[in-house]
């Protein structure tokens, strides 16, 4: 698994026209400062709002944008290869098999720049994935409401034995 992303979010918006270069020098500065990616500069920054960032992305990357996380069908078997907190921290969920390509499992990524993620996830499932792209928070609230209480507080929560 490689250790980052195989392209810059900054730099893939620099080619593109997204944003200019003093603006994109100025997220390279915070994002080094805070230590944090591109993408997260992005949005500490208010160059764009999720919306607007999710939506670029989609364009760019040609993968399809997700407007409603929760109304996804998820297979919780699939879900086991990611613990909550590794969901929560990567910003992404895997899905069923997609609605575009049935024999493909769907990831829905705030940052699907993030191919490190995406290897990962491929080799874990032996699967062939296909990326779509929502907004940060909410991935997250879907996180919150899908993982099961059990997963998301392991040292405190432990179901009634019946």
């Amino acid at each position: 698994m490689s250790n980052g992303p195989k392209f810059d979010i900054l730099d893939l918006f620099l080619e593109n026209k997204i944003i200019k270069p003093d603006i994109a020098e100025m997220a390279r500065n915070y994002a080094k400062k805070w230590r944090m990616s591109g993408f997260h500069a992005v949005l500490a920054t208010h160059i764009m709002s999720e919306s607007g960032l999710a939506d670029t992305l989609g364009k760019l990357l040609k993968v399809d944008r997700v407007w409603q996380v929760k109304t996804l069908d998820f297979d919780y078997n699939a879900l086991k290869i990611l613990s909550f907190k590794q969901s929560r921290e990567w910003e992404l969920l895997i899905a069923g098999p997609s609605h575009s390509h049935a024999n493909k499992i769907e990831v829905v990524m705030a940052d699907p720049t993030r191919i490190d993620y995406v290897e990962y996830i491929e080799k874990q499932l032996q699967a062939e994935l296909t990326l779509a792209v929502s907004e940060r928070k909410d991935i997250v609230s879907a996180i919150d409401q899908i993982y099961p209480l059990e997963d998301q507080l392991p040292g405190l929560y432990r179901p009634m034995d019946v």
